[in-house]
């Protein structure tokens, strides 16, 4: 029995679930465009766009990466560079 090979097609995503996923409104997914900080829709045709959900996907995961590479974070991260060390 030959098995076939199962090639993923891209998911497509329109704006209520960006928005619910990224947390963001409308107008800031818009500006973010417009800045080159998020990725852009694909067009559906005269009045509706999608975004491909990899790209959505990768772009969580950057700013999840960044927000935990910039600094220490976890519960009492502030506390412990307050407390004095004891031996």
């Amino acid at each position: 029995m030959d098995a076939v090979a199962e090639v993923a097609q891209p998911t497509l995503v329109r704006l209520d679930e960006v928005m619910r996923r990224t947390g963001l409104g409308r107008s800031a997914i818009y500006a973010k465009i417009k800045d080159s900080e998020f990725p852009a829709p694909i067009k559906l045709g005269d009045r509706a766009s999608a975004w491909v959900e990899s790209e959505i996907t990768a772009w969580i995961n950057h700013r999840i990466t960044q927000s935990r590479s910039a600094q220490p974070r976890g519960p009492g991260a502030d506390l412990q560079t307050a407390l004095p060390r004891t031996a």
